[in-house]
């Protein structure tokens, strides 16, 4: 699944793998880089923060965690969806960097389904913001235009 963000700058895709099962990344190209970033449901990271973690254990000695790394490890907590791959995503049509995903339960459960926002930005990449439960009464997500999203509805 490709999408394109309303200036035309990222592109958000997800891939599957040999065995027709989707990768467990949602990946943007940001074209003012030339470069892929990523969010991954399975450790609840982005690129950015998984190199930035790789870069602290590489260091020699028990130095202490920095301030960096206890935000990383909080967030990958609370952001981690081994359980969950990465569903339909839409941008908002009035701000390029705002992404929302749907993050869908292996089991097929739709009341296990969520919702992640993110924004990126050639500054600072791929930023989690929000994580919410998505209703039953929504089948898929279609449309975001912030405050509103919009789904197609179960009947």
């Amino acid at each position: 699944m490709i999408r394109v963000n309303s200036a035309g700058n990222r592109i958000s895709f997800t891939a599957t793998q040999k065995n027709d099962e989707i990768f467990e990344r949602l990946s943007i190209w940001d074209g003012e880089t030339d470069s892929v970033g990523y969010f991954s449901f399975q450790y609840g990271i982005t690129d950015q923060q998984q190199y930035e973690t790789e870069a602290e254990h590489a260091k020699p000695g028990e130095r202490p965690k920095t301030a960096a790394i206890r935000k990383i490890e909080r967030e990958q907590s609370r952001f981690r969806l081994a359980e969950h791959y990465p569903g339909n995503h839409v941008w908002d049509k009035i701000d390029p960097r705002l992404l929302i995903c749907e993050a869908i339960h292996n089991t097929g459960d739709q009341s296990q389904n969520l919702l992640i926002s993110m924004y990126v930005t050639t500054e600072h990449g791929v930023q989690m913001h929000d994580l919410q439960i998505k209703s039953d009464k929504a089948e898929q997500l279609l449309h975001l235009s912030v405050p509103y999203m919009y789904f197609f509805k179960n009947v």
